[in-house]
């Protein structure tokens, strides 16, 4: 991910959106392997391009698997998590952990869904050609021949950059070649990586030197590091912070002051440009040469690289005057020259992969190519996300939907959601996407017995999810990013609960409120029920349930989370607690920080039913609803 100088990057809930596991050669107990689909021939699957795909569960979780260019599943669904293939047939995935000090699992396949390296890491990506990084600190061969370990709790390994690896041996750093093998051992106090054929290191007395990739000092550096800070040597120059201004200039390889410190923010050169940050306020970001010169003048809020020698600066949108600046920026394209190819115009600009970067225009995505003019023979999306060519094939991700399409837009595979009831009932999505800061995916059935009951619950859908304020009101929606999402929690005989989750962020608040709620619905006569309706007229329910908290609160307070009282946590209990249902318990849950911090979530009490016997209306409507 390429650094942004001057943008804070908005928080937004990200939206989680198996069958038939069929072990394969050499298995861990207890990991599900992959098991690829027979509507390929065995040659046609090791050679065939394959991408990453996934169910949306009843949860709302994925499991991912692969399907080919006509959109037929190849590996069935078995991941939490699955990349592309790379050219030589292999792929990183993920399984999900239930222990707790580990979240997921992270293997190695080839196209059959074979483990090259089996699932029992937390990390896996690339060194060079057969050679993998796995926890950031071991290289492992595709095979899973272990060829190289950094030591100690503080061991790393580095990606390669120009046939030099960086390592940390406890405190010592060294350097691996391609092979792995560690050709200059571990004796640096610091050290950067190399860029050509010099690098940046600081000695064990604290003096910088500039070594060759044999490890030999080629120039001592007239610095130490209580002075400054060095950063890596690119095309000749490598930044220097004074530790007495905290500002920062640059230095040539010979140990030259080439500019003096006096940038706020600064990275290293690229292209023959660097991004600086002048001040420590908002449009002061700009682009120099080497000889300090701007190129692009420092007037900017934000600025990144996007390909060699283009880069996406971005300014203050003038018609949103209530929000800072980095909060409102619009993008432009710019060259190395200082020629601005578009106008500002963009909400955002990524990176380019190949011939084209992908463009954010209110709630209108499309590609540019390289002049900055639109790719017109590409599809335009309505909606907001990421997208890229993959050979002859667009992979992207709009309103956090995963698609493949052809390069003329006909598609070829689209995640939805889709859950079949029972015979001819099922429940989808709809989307309601007005702008750019409001997404919501809300229910809708289709194929009850009573149309008018099917017609009022949809309507309620839409309306109730589709156009309650989220935070915003009637206007300030460009202050305000929501994202919301439903799933199915529990379906039984008449029963349907919808658990909706939606996540607000107030544009420059440290962080976002997650939402959560959850409806209880009878299918046959559309009634939606609230927690009262479980139990006996004049039942004091309340009082129960209350003291039941308090006892939960005081045998489980610390391992939940909960940071008041057992006796407070019993008074925030009212009327407009969430509440949900599943087929054995009643569950009662907080928002954060109602009885716990933010980090605590929201926190749950679970109560079976057999505790709540006296108090349960069995002949109610709502327990006769999913209880035989």
């Amino acid at each position: 991910m390429h650094k942004r100088i001057g943008i804070i990057l908005l928080s937004t809930i990200l939206l989680t959106a198996c069958t038939n596991i069929t072990p394969q050669a050499q298995p861990v107990t207890g990991i599900p392997q992959a098991n690829p689909s027979s509507t390929q021939a065995p040659s046609e699957k090791a050679t065939a391009a394959l991408y990453p795909f996934y169910h949306i569960q009843d949860d709302g979780t994925q499991k991912w698997g692969y399907i080919n260019q006509a959109g037929k599943t190849v590996i069935q669904p078995a991941y939490s998590l699955a990349q592309g293939f790379d050219d030589k047939g292999r792929a990183v995935v993920y399984l999900s952990s239930d222990q707790p000090d580990q979240q997921q699992l992270v293997g190695l396949i080839d196209r059959s869904g074979r483990y090259l390296i089996q699932p029992v890491y937390d990390m896996i990506e690339p060194f060079h050609q057969d050679i993998f990084i796995v926890n950031g600190k071991k290289l492992l061969t595709d095979q899973g021949q272990t060829l190289f370990q950094a030591e100690g709790d503080r061991g790393m390994i580095n990606k390669l950059s120009s046939g030099r690896a960086l390592f940390r041996d406890h405190e010592l750093y060294g350097y691996l070649d391609e092979t792995g093998k560690p050709v200059i051992p571990a004796q640096f106090k610091d050290a950067q990586s190399f860029y050509g054929d010099q690098a940046v290191v600081q000695l064990q007395t604290g003096k910088y030197a500039l070594i060759n990739k044999k490890g030999e000092v080629v120039k001592s550096l007239p610095f130490s590091d209580k002075e400054a800070t060095l950063h890596e040597l690119r095309e000749g120059a490598a930044r220097y912070a004074d530790k007495q201004s905290s500002l920062i200039g640059f230095i040539d390889d010979k140990g030259s002051l080439i500019i003096p410190p006096r940038y706020y923010e600064a990275e290293a050169f690229d292209h023959g440009l660097s991004i600086v940050k002048t001040k420590d306020t908002d449009n002061s970001v700009g682009l120099i040469n080497p000889k300090g010169e701007f190129i692009v003048e420092p007037i900017y809020t934000s600025a990144y690289r996007i390909a060699d020698g283009l880069w996406a600066v971005g300014q203050a949108d003038p018609k949103q005057t209530g929000l800072p600046p980095h909060f409102s920026q619009r993008y432009a394209i710019v060259d190395k020259k200082g020629t601005f190819l578009t106008d500002f115009i963009y909400d955002q600009i990524a990176p380019f992969e190949g011939d084209y970067t992908f463009v954010q225009t209110d709630i209108t995505s499309f590609f540019l190519d390289r002049t900055g003019k639109k790719a017109d023979q590409l599809p335009t999306f309505e909606g907001t996300g990421t997208a890229k060519l993959t050979g002859d094939i667009i992979e992207a991700t709009i309103d956090n939907r995963l698609q493949y399409l052809k390069l003329d837009g006909t598609l070829i595979w689209k995640a939805e959601y889709k859950k079949e009831l029972k015979p001819g009932v099922t429940i989808i999505e709809g989307k309601h996407r007005p702008h750019k800061n409001l997404l919501v995916y809300y229910p809708e059935l289709h194929g009850l017995e009573d149309p008018v009951v099917q017609n009022q619950l949809n309507q309620h859908f839409k309306k109730k999810l589709s156009t309650d304020n989220f935070g915003f009101g009637e206007e300030g929606t460009d202050a305000t990013s929501t994202e919301s999402s439903f799933s199915v929690t529990l379906y039984q005989k008449d029963l349907l609960v919808i658990e909706t989750n939606s996540y607000i962020y107030p544009l420059g608040a440290a962080h976002g409120m997650p939402g959560l709620t959850y409806e209880h619905i009878n299918l046959k006569n559309g009634h939606i029920y609230k927690l009262k309706e479980l139990f006996k007229p004049d039942s004091n329910y309340h009082q129960k349930l209350a003291e039941l908290l308090r006892q939960q609160a005081e045998t489980k307070g610390e391992e939940k989370g909960i940071m008041v009282t057992p006796d407070e946590v019993k008074s925030s209990f009212t009327e407009e607690t969430g509440f949900y249902l599943t087929d054995k318990s009643l569950c009662i849950y907080f928002a954060p920080y109602a009885v716990g911090p933010y980090a605590a979530g929201f926190i749950t009490f679970e109560i079976p039913y057999q505790e709540l016997t006296d108090l349960i209306d069995q002949k109610g409507e709502l327990w006769a609803s999913f209880q035989n």
